[in-house]
């Protein structure tokens, strides 16, 4: 009885501190990324309603976006999700 409770004792001791491990990490994380929960239908079929996406803050810091990326801006009281078409420069027609 007593080698069960102890083993009962190391296993919610690893879960404790796997549990405290992930915590860190994500409180370290929180700085760097963002998760995004993608709404409407204007990215479909790339992006459907309910994916959740995980945002670099610091992606364009050190390089601006390119044609193609997926950018998350702010947009009246909440965040979009768009894809860029065109650079500084460029003339983009609309078919």
């Amino acid at each position: 009885m007593k080698a069960q409770s102890r083993m009962r004792i190391v296993q919610h001791k690893g879960l404790l501190l796997f549990g405290c491990a992930c915590l860190l990490t994500l409180i370290a994380l929180h700085d760097r990324y963002r998760l995004v929960f993608v709404q409407g239908v204007s990215m479909q079929p790339t992006l459907m309603t309910g994916d959740l996406l995980i945002v670099s803050k610091h992606a364009y810091h050190y390089l601006p976006p390119g044609r193609g990326d997926l950018v998350v801006a702010r947009y009246q009281n909440g965040l979009i999700v768009k894809r860029v078409v065109g650079l500084p420069g460029e003339e983009v027609e609309i078919k």
